[in-house]
């Protein structure tokens, strides 16, 4: 992509585990008529939390509310 381009991300979600989400993304220049796909992308997060007693992290359950937040999305077909 060149400076002053309009770029169009597509993001979705791929994979969702007890403790975590995997998306997957789609990056594109914005054309006049259509857009040019110029390349795709995975992240996975995890979700984890610090035992303060010993400075520990260990993975955690998704949050309720970002977890119903995802699957209103993913069910509405929502792309952000």
């Amino acid at each position: 992509a060149m400076p002053f381009e309009k770029i169009v991300v597509k993001m979705y979600l791929l994979e969702l585990f007890e403790n975590g989400i995997t998306f997957f993304f789609e990056y594109f220049i914005k054309g006049n008529e259509s857009n040019i796909k110029i390349a795709t992308g995975k992240n996975t997060i995890i979700f984890a939390e610090r035992d303060s007693s010993v400075g520990v992290l260990n993975s955690a359950v998704i949050p309720e509310i970002n977890l119903k937040m995802l699957l209103k999305q993913n069910n509405t077909g929502g792309e952000k």
